[in-house]
């Protein structure tokens, strides 16, 4: 029934969704004390989780399930977490040989789904293989990381008996304790045994498309033209991949419901037509929101639409601007949620579903729980008529320790004065409310992780490696065998993902260990963005001692936080010192958070320590030991992609905050020099740019920063040479606002120089000798060294250009350009960029607060103290 709905989806646009209400009527008399109840705080209906089939099998794995290594059992997370069986990060073999095998006892043949209980460490260590019976392998897997939820399987037709079971090693960082096996096919579990109750039902879908074809789509219910775009290069990488549409089609979310939900997903239309939303149930659709291009949307730009839906609201946002806002007059509960196409050909990427927190109160169901204000007269009809009735003074929802987002109330009569911030429904004469809901805060904070990185194995695995099917190898070179790169996690070369600077340093036994008099790692890729850290670290002894240098440069020391060091010629200034000490030989967990102006550094479950932090150019992440021996273990980074006055574009997914000109790509081409994330300029002749949507104002001044790796061009099979490097020419890095730019040339003038124009007219240069840090030498790496960071800042009347940390270049500009907006490119060339950043620069005023600044919330020993 759901199929043929949907397939006559486009001549619907809009089903029971209205405008705001009109303005209520004048008020009326207040209500006598006897025709209404008093309100009594902090009664409310509690929620029920939804009840198991009578079917239902549940295998518990930790009693059931046969296993060895390198599946182990663990309590995940190590603290406040459960027991299963875990195949912790780092122990995977190169053979994929692990294995756990159970039996489930089927009563009555049929058609069985299957569900399984899982922990995903993050993006590369989240799937299992599945084997039913005698079945080909299927690949669990979604996009939920750092909490235990369930994944779909599939569905499995099943005779009565004892059907044998297998968990096929794939990945490792993930741990399972449950497999579920129903015959209702609608039915989507919420809650394992033993897990702890929450106020409300938590659940989540995310996918990105990040596999071949011959993975299968099996979250999904597809009508029309849908395929997975795909290449057989051997040299692809994730970002190539998205769900493309075309003509009349839908894609629905399969096995999977949401009473309140935010939708949110990248897409980019290739030309003229309509896409959409429908959020639809049972009876069919409930609401269709279409979208049209290029009305709404660019063709060939990337956007990111974001749906609010709870309550009898509907939000819109497209990049972040409110498109549209509907009301309606109810929106049935546990609805499906499906990506449509009615018209021309869209590629959709990074869809993500999570359920949002919002009560009622509608005087039938009363969810809500009150708190009220000294002298409140609130209460209930008696005969139901309405939710809400108030005289006097105010009401607010018992938040228990949760913060409100939104309210909405409808009225009947009188005025009401309703504060978004806090919920609160305040009145000085008689009101009478229908409905009530309010809309909890959740969680808006999107980061770009990096890690985590657990130090048990030397080598790290090339991120760009993605396995193909059997099928998939036999339509490739016969004798090619698909194999990741590795490169090293501690080393002095410029594929190390730390840089080994001064003193030493190894992994061993699981950790990295350092000594030495000032020893130095500096971790390889700049962090200019505002972030949050952890790790872990056992100081020998008591003479020993480490700190964490953020923000730094050459001859430019950043933010200093110390540990226990307290010894004299220690170099730079100390920003912070944590009080607790650690150097007592026990394992200590830290926490730092560099956003809204402060620093925040945080021991173990002691309370924070916070001070401003001015917002200065480098971007050096070191740890130091200035003396002694320290070991390091579960380095967490997670940088933030959007704040209050900057952005980061990691281009490991769908980048939507930027317009390009020209011809790009999301990861075209190869790069031998590792960069698991990146987008691709070919522009052999003219000229392509990106710049950002955003504009940042009331600054001390802006930077753009970038790093560019040399793209290749893959031959073929049989050819000679295989794959060519292209040298990347005439680079491009430029700060604008409304009066000008400034525009930086790096590689220019047939590599000779690198060039600062002021609205087109060259202001100053410097010679690319051999001074300079990049050198050209030709042959099949043309440029050294093959990966380069470029930075170019203006601060008050200084414009100050930098290549590898070293500043090549300054201009004092008489009369200053306002610039609000950076751009990158180039002309004449074929590039990778990576890791851009763009960001204001603030001289110690904390910066503005809003949602997307807000500090990412740790909460100790989640996923690292598992790993010790």
């Amino acid at each position: 029934m759901r199929s043929i709905l949907l397939l006559i989806f486009s001549l619907i646009l809009l089903v029971g969704c209205s405008s705001e209400r009109a303005a209520a009527p004048p008020p009326q008399a207040a209500p006598e004390k006897n025709n209404f109840v008093p309100l009594q705080a902090g009664l409310a209906q509690q929620k029920e989780s939804a009840p198991l089939p009578d079917d239902a099998l549940i295998v518990d794995l930790i009693e059931s399930a046969a296993f060895a290594a390198p599946f182990v059992a663990q309590q995940v997370p190590a603290v406040d977490g459960r027991a299963a069986i875990a195949l912790p990060a780092g122990s995977g073999t190169d053979d994929l040989v692990g294995r756990v095998t159970m039996s489930v006892n089927i009563a009555e043949a049929g058609t069985y789904n299957a569900w399984a209980h899982v922990y995903w460490l993050d993006g590369c260590g989240n799937s299992i293989g599945v084997q039913v019976r005698d079945t080909p392998p299927r690949t669990a897997q979604d996009q939920i990381f750092d909490t235990w939820h369930w994944v779909r399987i599939g569905a499995f037709d099943l005779p009565a008996g004892h059907i044998p079971v297998t968990i096929i090693e794939r990945e490792d960082g993930i741990a399972i304790d449950y497999v579920l096996f129903t015959a209702a096919a609608a039915f989507k579990p919420k809650d394992a045994p033993d897990a702890k109750q929450l106020a409300f039902a938590l659940d989540g879908f995310a996918d990105s498309f990040d596999r071949s074809p011959g993975h299968g789509l099996d979250d999904w219910e597809l009508g029309g033209e849908w395929k997975v775009e795909f290449s057989l290069d051997p040299n692809r990488i994730p970002n190539q991949y998205a769900l493309l549409g075309s003509g009349a089609g839908y894609a629905t979310i399969r096995d999977r419901e949401w009473n309140g939900c935010r939708i949110a997903f990248s897409v980019r239309p290739l030309e003229p037509g309509e896409c959409g939303v429908a959020m639809n149930n049972s009876g069919g659709i409930a609401h269709m929101i279409p979208i049209q291009f290029p009305t709404h949307l660019k063709i060939g730009q990337w956007h990111r639409v974001e749906i609010l839906r709870w309550a009898w609201v509907t939000e819109v946002r497209i990049d972040g601007e409110l498109f549209e806002r509907h009301t309606a007059s109810d929106l049935p509960p546990d609805v499906a949620v499906t990506l449509t196409v009615s018209r021309g050909v869209v590629v959709f990427d990074d869809v993500e579903v999570h359920a949002l927190d919002w009560e009622l109160d509608d005087g039938e169901r009363r969810d809500i729980a009150w708190e009220l204000s000294a002298g409140a007269e609130w209460g209930r009809p008696r005969d139901g008529s309405a939710a809400l009735i108030g005289r006097h003074e105010s009401i607010a929802p018992d938040t228990r320790e949760r913060k409100v987002a939104d309210i909405v109330a409808e009225v009947a009569d009188g005025n009401v004065a309703i504060d978004k911030d806090t919920g609160r429904l305040s009145c000085d004469g008689p009101v009478t409310l229908d409905r009530v809901a309010v809309l909890y805060e959740y969680d808006k904070t999107s980061t770009y992780d990096v890690g985590p990185y657990h130090f048990t194995k030397a080598q790290l695995p090339d991120p760009d490696y993605l396995d193909f099917t059997e099928e998939e190898v036999g339509q490739t070179k016969a004798d090619w065998e698909r194999r990741p790169r590795t490169y090293p996690l501690v080393g002095t070369g410029e594929k190390s993902a730390w840089l080994a600077k001064a003193g030493s340093w190894s992994v061993a036994d699981g950790v990295l260990r350092g000594s030495g008099t000032n020893a130095i790692l500096q971790h390889s890729q700049e962090i200019l963005a505002a972030f949050a850290m952890s790790f872990r670290v056992r100081l020998k002894d008591a003479d020993s001692s480490c700190a964490v240098e953020l923000f730094s440069m050459p001859e430019m020391p950043g933010s200093l936080v110390t540990f226990e060091h307290g010894k004299p010629g220690w170099p730079g200034d100390t920003l912070m010192q944590a009080g607790q000490p650690i150097n007592d030989g026990e394992w200590h967990v830290v926490y730092i958070s560099a956003t809204k102006g402060e620093l925040a550094v945080r021991v173990d479950d002691n309370a924070a320590m916070e001070v401003g932090l001015p917002q200065p150019i480098g971007g050096q992440l070191n740890l130091r030991i200035p003396q002694g021996e320290a070991e390091f273990d579960d380095i967490e980074l997670h940088l933030h992609r959007s704040w209050s006055t900057g952005l980061v574009s990691a281009f490991d997914r769908r980048e939507t905050g930027w317009i390009q000109e020209g011809n790009w790509k999301d990861h075209g081409g190869i790069a031998c020099v590792l960069a698991s994330s990146w987008v691709t300029l070919e522009a052999k002749a003219g000229r392509g740019m990106m710049r950002t949507k955003r504009r940042f104002t009331d600054r001390d001044g802006l930077l753009v920063a970038l790093t560019i790796n040399e793209n290749s061009t893959w031959n073929g099979w049989n050819a000679d040479p295989g794959h060519v490097h292209h040298p990347f020419d005439n680079i491009v890095a430029e700060l604008a606002g409304d009066g000008g730019a400034y525009r930086l040339e790096v590689n220019a003038r047939e590599r000779s120089a690198t060039v600062l124009f002021r609205n087109d007219q060259e202001v100053t240069s410097v010679p690319q000798d051999e001074t300079f840090p990049i050198e050209y030498v030709g042959g099949h790496a043309p440029y050294k060294p093959r990966g380069n960071r470029i930075m170019l800042v203006q601060q008050g009347a200084d414009v100050m250009a930098y290549v590898n940390s070293k500043r090549i270049l300054v201009y004092t500009d008489p009369e200053p350009l306002a610039v609000d907006h950076a751009a990158i490119g180039g002309y004449n060339t074929n590039v990778n960029f990576s890791n851009i950043t763009v960001r204001t620069i603030t001289n110690g005023d904390k910066e503005k607060e809003d949602q997307e600044g807000a500090a990412v919330d740790y909460v100790p020993a989640v996923r690292t103290a598992a790993h010790r």
